[in-house]
């Protein structure tokens, strides 16, 4: 029986599977999380749904689950772990977010990974159709990794619209990144931004600090300017080695735009959490405690850029 605290990697073929892997492999002991390496198979999905009737069918799919299962104990086997709880798992989908999904249902994990293939001389680059459509459909925290490995002590950041009225939206955010900080043994700030084009009124300053007064992250920093060159400022000056952002979360009213994950992805290079607006059993649903050793409430201060 799976733990019920799980880490689902999402593989593919590509080299960079190994660094989500590794990356799965750290928060796994931090976390205490068995890992779900899932393999998803978009070239045969036909071939699944036609087997019943087709021996042509039947013995492509066969010959598709040999080799989803030597990838997978190859990739298993690059591992170089034995306290660690790992699974295997592949499915035939149509799409791959898709198949995710379904993976996701029978799972339930705390978090996916799944790597982003960064372009030539370490500089992102825009996200790929399919992947936008995991990035958006995914119901539990989603990492997009991107290769790096994070500070010995790892820096994590909780981006805010502080205009934003979803209050249910920023606290899983806050709660995420807090929980994330506390298990990694690493510190945490928040980032607020504001489209400077956004004509709704500012909200009071009790308002904004009240999402995050009780659980005391190290600093906090307002973005000024536009959003997307601020976070990309704020990623690089403090050192962030994981932006946490909610998926549902808009820097305009226009409901036209893009969410600011979408835009987000290809503009920096650290790795990027995406809440989805209400993550069920995910590591914000994770309790707490109040004796939070990570706290620092004396060096909580407030910068702009």
């Amino acid at each position: 029986m799976v733990s019920r605290r799980s880490i689902l990697v999402l593989a593919d073929r590509s080299s960079e599977t190994q660094s989500s892997l590794h990356k799965a492999s750290v928060l796994a002991r931090h976390l205490d999380a068995s890992i779900d390496i899932f393999l998803c198979d978009t070239d045969h999905a036909w071939a699944v749904r036609e087997q019943a009737h087709s021996a042509e069918a039947r013995a492509i799919v066969a010959a598709c689950h040999a080799e989803n299962e030597r990838f997978l104990q190859a990739l298993r086997g690059s591992v170089p772990a034995t306290d660690l709880r790992i699974t295997l798992s592949f499915a035939c989908a149509f799409a791959v977010h898709e198949g995710l999904a379904e993976r996701v249902e029978q799972l339930q994990p705390m978090l996916v990974i799944k790597s982003l293939a960064n372009s030539r001389e370490g500089r992102a680059r825009p996200p790929q159709p399919a992947e936008m459509q995991i990035i958006r459909s995914c119901r539990v925290p989603l990492l997009l990794s991107q290769g790096h490995q994070w500070q010995p002590v790892p820096r994590f950041c909780a981006t805010l619209d502080v205009n934003a009225r979803d209050e249910v939206a920023s606290r899983s955010i806050l709660l995420t990144t807090a929980q994330l900080a506390r298990e990694c043994h690493g510190v945490w700030a928040v980032g607020l931004l504001r489209d400077p084009q956004d004509r709704r009124s500012e909200p009071m300053s009790d308002d904004v600090q009240a999402r995050w007064r009780d659980l005391a992250p190290q600093s906090v920093h307002a973005v000024s300017g536009s959003p997307l060159e601020g976070i990309a400022d704020l990623v690089h000056q403090q050192r962030i080695d994981l932006l946490v952002l909610g998926e549902g979360i808009r820097l305009s009213p226009r409901a036209t735009e893009a969410g600011l994950a979408e835009q987000v992805v290809g503009r920096v290079t650290c790795d990027l959490l995406v809440v989805p607006r209400d993550p069920d059993r995910s590591v914000a649903a994770l309790p707490i405690p109040t004796n939070t050793a990570y706290r620092e409430p004396g060096k909580t201060s407030h910068h702009g850029h």
